[in-house]
């Protein structure tokens, strides 16, 4: 499978599953809310894995991105991540009340 996020090329080979979390329905949904997520969540040997890509390369020879912090870019992540399982979690007891439903 391959991807492409923040000007990259990703290629993950067969062993994994992957989902562009932050493109999925659920996401756009509920992305208004001020919940962030990461840009993949992936699957691989039973794992789960949240991706999220940063690009701090060159755009060009006379624009070099500014690179973040240390400490604001880890608390940005965790705030990203916690967001993402949050999403994961609503996404999930919304699946499970629908499936109950269906079964009364």
């Amino acid at each position: 499978m391959t991807f492409n996020e923040s000007r990259l090329r990703l290629d993950f080979d067969p062993s994994w599953s992957i989902i562009p979390f932050d493109k999925t329905k659920l996401f756009q949904k509920l992305t208004g809310q001020g919940l962030r997520g990461v840009d993949f969540l992936g699957i691989r040997n039973d794992q789960l894995y949240l991706i999220e890509v940063k690009n701090y390369s060159p755009v060009s020879r006379h624009h070099l991105p500014p690179a973040p912090d240390p400490e604001s870019f880890i608390l940005w992540i965790r705030e990203k991540f916690s967001d993402t399982q949050r999403l994961i979690r609503i996404n999930h007891a919304a699946f499970r009340r629908h499936v109950l439903f269906r079964i009364w």
